[in-house]
């Protein structure tokens, strides 16, 4: 016990002198916080929201944001790419600044290549996959063609538009009523056999499989698409 009591005295001292040194931290004049030239911090921002794969052209800036450092880039979270976005700045100061930036973002993502109907299982072939400058849509990730093939549409989506991932309810590895490959180890001996998923899942997953025959319901654990293991054999 006076072990354990000695352990608690260390432990509690090494968190007051890390609560002193993050408070001295907080108190360093923010004048010495290394800024960033704007540029910098707003492609930060937008691959941070979009995926270190995009490509971000920036627009002539005005000379505030020219002659300015900056810690951080905010763009407006309503704000949809191919007009200018306005910009909270923090500079390298604290200070915020309002501005508004042109800027061309070019990306991997889907577009319809066909119109498509609300409850239609996507394919590849209604979607063609680009990497051009986007538009009209929100400053976040965009699902490639191939992310999208097998899920079914949530919403009807007209030809030429880029697709949201929320306009597709994607396909996982098991849905429900999948006849799915199931495979059991009962010590040295393996046995496979197809049942019926009762749940649906990605790889790793914990899913209900059925014999439709006995109607007996085993767990088992997504391996890939159509491919589960059973847990427990009895």
């Amino acid at each position: 016990m006076k072990r354990r009591l000695q352990e608690l005295s260390v432990l509690i001292g090494l968190l007051a002198g890390l609560a002193a040194q993050v408070a001295t931290v907080e108190r360093i004049p923010p004048a010495a916080a290394e800024g960033q030239p704007a540029g910098d911090v707003i492609r930060a921002a937008i691959e941070a929201r979009m995926g270190s794969g995009v490509e971000v052209r920036i627009g002539p800036l005005d000379e505030r944001l020219r002659t300015t450092t900056f810690r951080q880039a905010r763009p407006d979270p309503a704000a949809r790419l191919g007009k200018p976005i306005r910009f909270s700045m923090v500079t390298a100061e604290g200070r915020q600044l309002a501005a508004s930036v042109d800027l061309t973002v070019i990306a991997d993502h889907a577009s319809a290549a066909q119109p498509i109907a609300r409850g239609h299982r996507v394919v590849e072939g209604d979607l063609t996959a680009r990497r051009d400058d986007v538009r009209g849509v929100p400053i976040r990730a965009l699902p490639t063609a191939a992310a999208l093939a097998g899920g079914k549409a949530l919403r009807p989506i007209a030809q030429g538009a880029v697709v949201l991932q929320e306009f597709v309810a994607v396909r996982r590895a098991v849905e429900p009523g999948d006849v799915v490959t199931v495979v059991a180890l009962s010590g040295d001996v393996e046995v496979a056999a197809e049942l019926v998923a009762s749940d649906g899942g990605r790889p790793g997953d914990v899913v209900r499989v059925m014999n439709p025959d006995t109607r007996r319901v085993l767990r088992a654990r997504v391996l890939r698409p159509g491919y589960v293991e059973v847990l427990h054999v009895r």
